[in-house]
């Protein structure tokens, strides 16, 4: 095989692993389309860096209790908004909030606890980053 047959194989790859990079950041459920674009071309590793280059990933948001629901995931605006017949009681000190309501399939009151935090910690965009690095390396780094 011919030079151009090696790096027709290594662009191909390269696709490959760029597309997994792609999908990691795209169905990632904290982050919009705009940081998911600049993540992909910001290529760094540190959560320092990208804290400060992309704001909105510090940015308070409300998020689920991580103990009663798996992990920390992003309150869905529909229950912000007390659509879907939840009722939406933020707390005095206004970092905490309360979500009810009755469950249509068993008819049982369901409550969540909400905190504000930011979007990501920087534990967790160390994750993402490490995850997005894996994913960018090419053949012969691995």
């Amino acid at each position: 095989m011919g030079s151009s047959g090696i790096n027709a194989e290594y662009m191909g790859s390269d696709k490959s692993m760029l597309s997994s990079a792609t999908e990691l950041l795209r169905h990632h459920e904290r982050l919009d389309e705009y940081e998911a674009a600049m993540l992909n071309n910001l290529n760094t590793d540190n959560p320092d860096e990208a804290l400060v280059l992309i704001p909105t990933l510090s940015a308070p948001v409300w998020k689920w209790d991580g103990e009663q629901v798996n992990g920390s995931i992003l309150v869905g605006p529909e229950v912000r908004t007390a659509q879907e017949g939840w009722a939406w009681t933020e707390h005095e000190d206004g970092a905490t909030a309360t979500a009810t309501r009755t469950d249509p399939n068993t008819n049982e009151l369901e409550e969540h606890q909400a905190r504000k935090g930011p979007k990501f910690t920087e534990e967790e965009l160390e994750i993402l980053l490490q995850q997005l690095a894996n994913y960018q390396k090419s053949p012969d780094e691995m």
